[in-house]
């Protein structure tokens, strides 16, 4: 007995649709965890993929929205705290061991007001795996959040370079 070509055909891309459907729901459950834990800290779905893939064993993590493209996550690493830019793609632009504002050196301080006039020091992080010339980093924040500002400043407090994120 002869198959009808559009029976055999129908038959043919409805299995194939039962395979896609299966696979795609086996496959996308690690997928659909990620979007509903995003969605449930508020944080840009790219951001959080980035954060949960550079940062696997990251704990007691609050985010901070500083810009529409740029995320803060403040966590913890075994003992140690951290802090992490994202952009809303999910890069890592600025990563290290997070620092008390209070830390600034008087010249650092001055340094910023005379530069940034009306900016404030939102963030203050370290490398951790320089112990002995501990360079830092200061993210600045202007009166408005419009603008970033990441100045990088030598161990001993001068000033090395600013880029604006």
């Amino acid at each position: 007995m002869k198959r009808n070509p559009i029976v055999s055909r129908l038959t043919t891309l409805f299995s194939i649709l039962i395979l896609a459907t299966i696979s795609f729901n086996c496959q996308d459950k690690a997928g659909a965890d990620l979007i509903n834990e995003a969605a449930r800290s508020g944080v840009s779905l790219g951001a959080y993929s980035g954060f949960k893939t550079a940062f696997p064993s990251a704990r007691s993590v609050t985010w901070n929205r500083l810009q529409d493209r740029i995320w803060e996550a403040r966590f913890t690493e075994g003992t140690t705290a951290k802090v992490a830019l994202l952009q809303t793609s999910g890069v890592v632009v600025e990563q290290g061991v997070l620092l008390s504002p209070d830390s600034v050196p008087a010249i650092t301080r001055t340094h910023l007001s005379e530069t940034f006039p009306g900016s404030s020091i939102h963030t203050v992080l370290t490398d951790v795996d320089d112990e002995a010339n501990k360079p830092w980093r200061v993210i600045l924040l202007d009166a408005t959040n419009a603008r970033i500002w990441r100045v990088l400043f030598n161990s001993d407090g001068t000033f090395h370079s600013a880029t604006e994120l």
